[in-house]
């Protein structure tokens, strides 16, 4: 995804006998120190106590920022497994980190981080704002158009890669 490395996290799979790794797809376990020997940026999805957040790990700046839509409801805070990565961090290279929860528009509810999380992550990725609407209920129709608009975007160019292939 252009300039990022994007990590699956099932915060419940973090654990202290196993730290230090993060899992992702076929090189599931490759340890957080093997990645941070690399001057990348990741992209980190969490998954941990029912609550979706993103973290963006800048390791040419040692600089963490985290986009969570729970942070005004604390029961759905990911800041305990944010500090942890952290701390992680911090282990595993020596150096001090910085860590930022980046402003983006918070849920009211239990229910809405999954399509926020998704939003913010289309829009790091794009290096496009993350919009902070005052009105609720315009926020979540704005998530739900961009999300179709996004699906239906990787439909069109699914589409046309198929009839670029049709005609070769």
């Amino acid at each position: 995804m252009g300039e990022y490395t994007i990590l699956d996290v099932n915060w419940g799979q973090y654990t202290e006998k196993r730290p230090g790794e993060i899992f992702k797809g076929r090189r599931a376990g490759r340890p957080l120190r093997e990645m941070m020997r690399e001057n990348k940026k990741y992209i980190v999805v969490i998954h941990y106590n029912f609550h979706w957040s993103v973290v963006v790990i800048d390791n040419t700046k040692k600089k963490i920022d985290t986009y969570d839509s729970g942070v005004t409801i604390s029961k759905y805070s990911h800041k305990e497994p944010h500090m942890e990565l952290k701390r992680s961090l911090e282990d595993i290279t020596g150096e001090r980190w910085d860590i930022e929860q980046i402003p983006v528009p918070q849920q009211d509810e239990g229910e809405s981080c999954g399509y926020r999380m998704l939003s913010n992550l289309n829009k790091i990725v794009r290096g496009q704002e993350i919009r902070n609407e005052k009105d609720k209920e315009r926020n979540r129709l704005y998530y739900y158009l961009e999300i179709a608009q996004t699906l239906k975007d990787k439909q069109i160019k699914r589409s046309e890669k198929g009839k670029r292939k049709r005609r070769e």
